[in-house]
């Protein structure tokens, strides 16, 4: 098998074409890499810019009422991922600004999709969209072209009389296109790591290395099928028209079918839809008998009752911070129940595209190379309800502040000075730990494994036929 190996690339290396053409995507590959690494660098430039002068505006404010900075509110940009320039995922379509107030939760905004002109079904050029679309089919045609080299000059049969097997010859041939494969892989994920020096981390190399070894998964895959493919065939033609077909199922019409399948299975509400259900349940309540204003009513006996007191005048805090407090607490369970079931709905279409990924290797593939670059569902979300936590503490400080900070209800003059600001937290996020991400990857992985185990079979039961 090493003499096969060894043969096949003397010959690849004898072709001026195949030369050229692997130096051409080499070049491709790097410039991407480094528009990419570029790009991303560049966006964390602008949110750590961004960042600072908004907290330096908080800082910087007057002495002023709590519950009127907690209107003010603050913006948190949701951190560009070291790997964004590998695979960009759902960032590009989710946006990054964050907008925190008081009395409500709120979405991301400003996607960059929302305002390019240049909208693409596959979104940015990226190393991830070359490796998973343009190195398979250039295994594909390769490795189809060796196979049926051999089988169309008779040297399958020459080899077979001086005791060779057939098994190891095509073994040797797929571990010949396999390694060119991990060529551009290791280039590419090499160059990531170069070019993002600055970033790196010991987690930021683990994903990268889980990375390779997804991407070297595949193309073990689309080597040992096609291999297997133009060997068992008669019609040379068929077997690379199966692959070719294969090729555009697997990147196009597979991975189109199981998303609009998931909305249709789990659809989720208009943004209308959405703030409107919000609004009714602020209103009346989650269960339609117990209004906001019912709430906060029973709140006042509660803690006139607590100081023995006849009214808020005499209490000795400001009742009104304690109010925006209880009506804060009150919007965060209408705010659960809401966002908890649009995740809810987003987990259920995941699934079903996780699912849907097992006639397609491609699709658990992308799944896992935004996953490990941090680019995806799960990471999104995962910002979404750390950010809201940031947002629920942050304001409950300014609520407390304004009720026992010293002020009396209805001293709406009361002024909180600038030092309580600058103590005031900023918000820090903790990207999802590899542990915890492996329990989200877990069938994206399984399905890949599966593939490749597949592809060992085939090979292995393959015979000779004349």
């Amino acid at each position: 098998m090493k003499t096969l190996l060894l043969n096949e690339w003397v010959l690849l290396n004898r072709n001026p074409w195949f030369v050229g053409l692997v130096l051409v995507l080499l070049l491709i590959l790097g410039l991407t890499s480094y528009l990419g690494t570029a790009e991303t660098k560049k966006l964390n430039e602008l949110e750590l810019s961004a960042s600072a002068h908004i907290r330096a505006q908080w800082d910087n404010q007057e002495a002023g009422n709590p519950h009127n900075a907690a209107h003010y509110g603050t913006y948190l940009f949701k951190p560009t991922s070291a790997l964004t320039g590998f695979d960009e995922g759902v960032n590009g379509v989710v946006g990054k600004t964050l907008y925190l107030e008081g009395h409500r939760q709120n979405e991301v905004q400003f996607s960059e999709a929302s305002q390019s002109l240049m909208a693409s079904r596959f979104g940015k050029l990226r190393p991830s969209l070359l490796l998973q679309l343009i190195i398979p089919l250039l295994l594909i045609f390769m490795a189809f072209s060796s196979i049926r080299s051999e089988r169309e000059s008779d040297r399958i049969r020459i080899l077979l009389v001086q005791g060779g097997d057939f098994r190891s010859i095509l073994f040797g041939k797929i571990i010949a296109y396999w390694l060119l494969s991990i060529v551009f892989l290791i280039f590419t994920l090499g160059l990531q790591l170069v070019l993002q020096s600055n970033f790196l981390t010991q987690e930021i190399i683990l994903r990268t290395i889980f990375i390779g070894l997804s991407y070297a998964a595949f193309y073990w895959i689309i080597c040992s099928f096609t291999a297997f493919l133009s060997a068992n065939m008669r019609q040379a033609g068929t077997a690379l028209s199966v692959m070719l077909a294969c090729w555009i199922v697997w990147g196009v019409f597979l991975p189109k079918i199981s998303g609009t399948l998931a909305e249709q299975l789990y659809k989720l509400p208009t943004r209308q839809e959405f703030s409107a259900g919000m609004k009714a349940d602020r209103a009346s309540g989650l269960d339609g008998h117990n209004p906001e204003e019912e709430k906060l009513a029973f709140l006042k006996d509660s803690v006139l009752r607590q100081y023995q007191v006849a009214s808020v005048e005499e209490l000795p805090i400001n009742f009104d911070g304690v109010m925006m407090q209880a009506d804060e607490e009150i919007g965060n369970v209408v705010w659960d129940k809401h966002f908890g079931d649009l995740y809810a709905v987003l987990r259920k279409q995941k699934t079903v595209t996780q699912v849907s990924a097992i006639p397609n290797p491609l699709q658990s593939l992308q799944s896992l190379s935004m996953g490990l670059s941090g680019t995806d569902y799960f990471h999104h979300v995962d910002f979404m309800l750390k950010a809201e936590s940031y947002r629920r503490s942050f304001i409950k400080e300014l609520n407390d502040k304004q009720a026992y900070g010293g002020s009396k209800t209805g001293d709406w003059e009361w002024k909180a000075d600038q030092e309580f600001y600058q103590s005031l937290a900023d918000f820090s996020y903790q990207s999802i730990p590899m542990n915890q991400l492996f329990k989200s990857l877990w069938s994206d992985m399984l399905i890949l494994f599966g593939w490749v185990i597949g592809g060992f079979l085939l090979i292995n039961s393959s015979k000779f036929h004349l």
